[in-house]
Formats: C-alpha cells, structure tokens, sequence
C-alpha cells in the first residue's frame, strides 16, 4: 500500500493525493504509515499565555472600575464639578432620596448660589462628606432616621452594588419640610404656582411639605367676607428648622368720610357695604400694607360724587368724597353770578341787584352790601378778574343738607374814598372761601365767605366780564361828574343800557349752558310765557351735546336797541370759536336779531328774531 507523505492517509492515485491534493512522488510515498509530530505540549503553552493574558486585563479592568466607583474620586469630582459651577454634571452626579422629587437645573443652580454667599456652609458640607466617606469602613451604616434629622443638605449613602462587583455610593440631595409662619388660619398656599396642601405642626408653623433645597415662591390666598386676599414671599429654602414669615397685614379699618349714606369700594370693587346713617363705617378684614384702596361713592341730588382711591395703610381712614370737574364747572357759575351781582350793587350802590332770580342772596351777603355803603359812603369799586381755587370745593353733608366750600382770589378797582375819577381807583386783592347751600332745585347759592390763607396755585379763572363792569361802572350816576367822565348818549336812556347790558351777558350764558349741556342755565334768563322759545332752546343744547360741540364768545356787539311794544328790538354781531368732536374748529361770525320783553321779574328774553351768518 501507498501512503501520502503529507497527510498520512492511503494514496490510490498514482500522481497526486486523493485526500490533500499533494503531489505524490517517490519522496511522497511509503509503504508504511508516517506518525504525526507531537502537539500537546505547543497547545498546553498556548492556553497557558491566553490565561495569563486573561488574568492581567482583568485585573486592569477591575483597577479601572474601582478606582471609577471610588467615594473619594466622586468626592473629587463632585467638589470641581462645584467649584466650576458644572451645573449638567452636577445634576447627573445627584440623587433625590424621595423618588417623587426630581433634581432639576433649577435646583442645583439655587443651591450653587447660596454656596457662593455662603462659603462657609460649603467648606462644612465638603468636610462632612469626606468625614462620611472614610467612615463607612470603620463603623454601621447611619440610620434613615439619623439621616433625616441631619443639617446637611447632601449626604453620601452606600446603595448596593455598581457593576456587580463594586460598592455604590451615592451623593444623595435632602428634602426637608417647607415651613411657613401665618398669622391668620384660613389660608390655602400655593408653591411654584402649585396648590399644595399644609398641616400645623406641633409649634404653631405651617408645613407646606418636603422640598428639595432651592428657592421656591409661596403665595397665600386668604378668603375674607368681601375679597379675596393674596400674599407672596420668596423662600430660600436651604436651611432645616428654619421658617419663613407670610403675614397678612389684615385689619378691620374704620372708614370715615364728609358725606353720609355712602356706599364703600375695596380696590374698585363694590363691597355692598353701604352706609346708612352717620359717616362712618367698619369694613373688614382687609390689608393695611397699602397694597390695598378704599374709595366712597354717593348718589347726590346734584348728581354721583366720589373720593379718590385712599392706600389703606392705617385702620382708620378719612376718605372724602369730591365733586367731579364737571360739577365743579357748575358751581362756578354760580360763583360768578354771585360775584358779578355783588359788583353791580356796589356799582350803583342798589340793593336790588345782588338777587337776580338765578341765585339768591342770602342775609348775609345783604348785610355785606349795606356795611360796605354804610362805613363809606364814598365807595366805588367793581371787580375786575377772579380765579377759582381748583384744590378746595370741599363739600359736606350734615343731616341731609350739603353744603360746599370754595377758595376765590379775586381783584377789584375801588376806592373808600371815591372822588369822582377814575384814576383814584387802585387794585385790591382778596382770596375768600366762599361757603354754599344746594337748595334742592339745581342750584347752589352763596351763604357767606370769609379770607382764607395759603391758595394754591391750581387755579381756573372765572371768566369775568370786565369790559362790561368797567362799562357799567362809568354809565353808573351813583359819583359820575361832567368833567371827569363821558355822559351817556343823548338817544340811549338808562333802560336801553340795561337792554344791551342783558342781551350780552344772555349771549354768554346761552354758551355755557351749551358747554356743560345743561338748559337750567339759561332758564332763568328766557321770559316764561315764551314757551316754543324755550323749547327751541333746549333742544338746541342737548343736539349740539349729541355731537360733541362746544362754543367760545370771543364778542358781542351791541348794534342797535329799538323799542317794540311791551319790550325791545335787539341786533347784535356776535363772533364764536366752534369747536367740534374731531378736535377741529372754526371761527364764525353771526347777524342777529332778539326780541327782549320787559317782565314784572325784569328783562327777559322773548325770542331769537333771526340770525344768518357772516
């Protein structure tokens, strides 16, 4: 038989092998089978270097994972990781030991801000954490109690295995609970926008429950009769047992005010707390920290009045309720009436002129009158400009009867001793506080004044007609004298002067009631029995209110007066500033015609004739 020298087996083919494919040869053949070279030895040196080598990276992988799992490199780590505010590897590094709590960036950021303010706790918390460290080899494990009663806000915990090899420590953030000191008890709170619930504890605080250190904002929502109450404070919840203060300045206040039956608002809202007999009324409980207003309204007979929005910084209130600008105006037509009256009296030295129907002259401004006419009887005087106190108007109700108090600084020409000239007339100065009535029937009336010290510089002038007084004065015959002062026209008598003096001081009044939309203003001028005249009139104002206009005289001029049956015949030339709701104006010039009737209460308008524009 023939054997493959190359593989050993038995060779059929006469050239090459059947099973290896070597050549066969002389060289390549034998009749006997070859042995194959030992290989045990080889194999066992193999798997011998292979174990070694086995051995050797094992040993190197476990170094490498114990000295990655090591407490002192996390500690390490972690202290660079603070001192370089690495705020992603800090919260990857950190654990919450309540599962239901999560370390957020916020979190982490809040608690290296306080470290930084705070050098000293950060310089203990790394102590402590070093001192844990090497002490998990020498004694037990620190109980969960003595865990949470610990001041420390991070702990260092074993926790079972890491890699199934190692010990695993963990750099564990403690919460602890919120506190909250209140001083009233039916609050509900909030935390970061969240309800959340609270019980007392044994000392009186309120706990919010467990939160993680960090800065958290608790409001506190306190549920009084009329309002609801809010409250917050921002927490910086860092130290255990510490608390935070959340008092509500909350009080019953006492609300006094200068009117009666008033109703009372609470930061604009009404509290349905309205008062029905007196001035003053208790309204609580509410905040005194002037986070909070109180404000009174009344329903007048003159129409709604109102106080400013007080600041309750106190638990007694004064709140005094002021008349609108609107009112204001009004009262100070009645003020230049008055005032205007007053001047004619002393111009011709009548008594008759001080009441003219509009307002009513009380007994003491009749008294004022004759004492001026009796200490001198050489007096000559008219009042030349006046300007109304905007910061008095301080008004009173006392048993249902309103009274008003307004400041005047007003300037006269007059002379104790009146020789006859103009000249010796000199510039006076006066500021009064005039003191009013309302009489129920849309009017306010003077009842006296007296001086007053101090206005203020928050003045509206009154709109005095002084081309008219000083007109007046010189057509007065009370100390006229030929030589010093222009007689009257031959064809113009007294009752013509009068007539024109009327119509153009109706013209000006007609604009006012324009203006503040409001018809008893002129009423008392228009003659009663012309009724399709006042109503023309009436409904004149209130259209030109529905459009938003308003007017200014800037003149009358008197053209002619004529007699005509029972009265006059008047043409004046009139020139207004329209003012319209878009904020535009125009100047316009007016031809008109009137016809004025002589009443038993005096002049008084009969009707407008006609009227064109110019």
């Amino acid at each position: 038989m023939k054997f493959c020298t190359s593989c050993g087996k038995e060779a059929k083919d006469k050239e090459f092998c059947q099973h290896c494919g070597a050549k066969l040869g002389s060289n390549n053949l034998t009749n006997e089978p070859q042995l194959k070279p030992p290989v045990g030895k080889k194999k066992r040196n193999i798997l011998l270097g292979s174990f070694l080598a086995f051995i050797v990276i094992g040993f190197v992988l476990f170094k490498v994972g114990e000295s990655y799992t090591d407490r002192f490199n996390q500690l390490a780590k972690f202290e660079e990781n603070l001192n370089q505010e690495n705020v992603e590897e800090l919260v990857a590094s950190i654990k919450s030991s309540d599962p239901a709590l999560d370390v957020t960036d916020k979190n982490v950021k809040s608690l290296l801000s306080y470290l930084k303010d705070n050098p000293d706790e950060k310089d203990t918390l790394m102590n402590h954490l070093r001192e844990t460290a090497s002490s998990f080899d020498m004694s037990p494990q620190v109980s969960a109690e003595e865990k949470v009663g610990s001041h420390q806000l991070i702990q260092m915990e074993k926790q079972g295995k890491k890699f199934l090899v190692y010990d695993n420590y963990d750099l564990i953030l403690q919460p602890f609970p919120l506190l909250i000191d209140t001083n009233e008890e039916e609050v509900s709170y909030l935390v970061n926008g969240k309800k959340t619930s609270h019980a007392k504890t044994e000392d009186g605080l309120i706990n919010l429950g467990s939160f993680l250190p960090g800065e958290y904002k608790v409001e506190g929502k306190l549920s009084s009769e009329h309002m609801d109450l809010t409250k917050e404070i921002k927490v910086k919840h860092f130290e255990k047992d510490n608390y935070s203060v959340l008092d509500f300045d909350v009080e019953t206040i006492s609300i006094q005010s200068n009117v009666e039956k008033f109703d009372v608002f609470i930061n604009g809202k009404n509290t349905d707390r309205s008062l029905i007999d007196g001035r003053q009324v208790e309204v609580g409980p509410v905040m005194v920290d002037e986070s909070m207003t109180a404000q009174v309204q009344r329903d007048a007979p003159f129409g709604k009045i109102k106080s400013p929005e007080v600041a309750m910084d106190d638990t007694y209130l004064e709140v005094e309720a002021v008349l609108s600008d609107k009112q204001k105006e009004k009262v100070a037509l009645s003020l230049k009436q008055h005032l205007t009256n007053y001047s004619n009296a002393l111009i011709n030295r009548e008594i008759d002129f001080l009441d003219d129907h509009s307002t009513v002259a009380s007994g003491y401004t009749y008294a004022s009158f004759e004492n001026v006419i009796a200490y001198s009887t050489n007096y000559a005087g008219y009042v030349t400009d006046a300007q109304v106190d905007w910061d008095t108007f301080y008004v009173d109700e006392t048993d249902g009867k309103w009274t008003l108090e307004v400041g005047l600084i007003e300037k006269w020409k007059e002379n104790d001793a009146y020789d006859g000239k103009p000249s010796s007339l000199s510039e006076s100065r006066y500021s009064n506080l005039y003191k009013l009535t309302y009489d129920g029937k849309e009017k306010w009336n003077v009842v006296n004044w007296t001086s007053y010290d101090d206005p203020s510089s928050n003045v509206k002038d009154l709109g005095m007609d002084l081309k008219k007084q000083k007109k007046d004065f010189e057509a007065s015959t009370a100390f006229k004298t030929n030589s010093d002062l222009e007689e009257a026209p031959a064809n113009q008598s007294t009752d013509e002067l009068d007539v024109e003096s009327f119509v153009q001081t109706y013209v000006s009044t007609y604009v006012e009631a324009i203006n503040y939309a409001d018809f008893s203003v002129i009423s008392g001028q228009i003659d009663p029995s012309s009724t399709s005249y006042r109503e023309e009139v009436s409904s004149y104002i209130d259209r030109l209110n529905e459009k938003g206009m308003t007017e200014e005289v800037l003149s009358v001029d008197v053209q002619s007066v004529k007699e005509s049956g029972d009265g006059y015949t008047v043409s004046t030339v009139e020139e207004y500033t329209i003012y319209y709701s878009d904020g535009s104006e125009k100047n316009k010039t007016y031809r008109s015609t009137y016809q004025v009737n002589v009443t038993s209460d005096g002049v008084k308008m009969g009707k407008l004739i006609e009227t064109e524009e110019i």
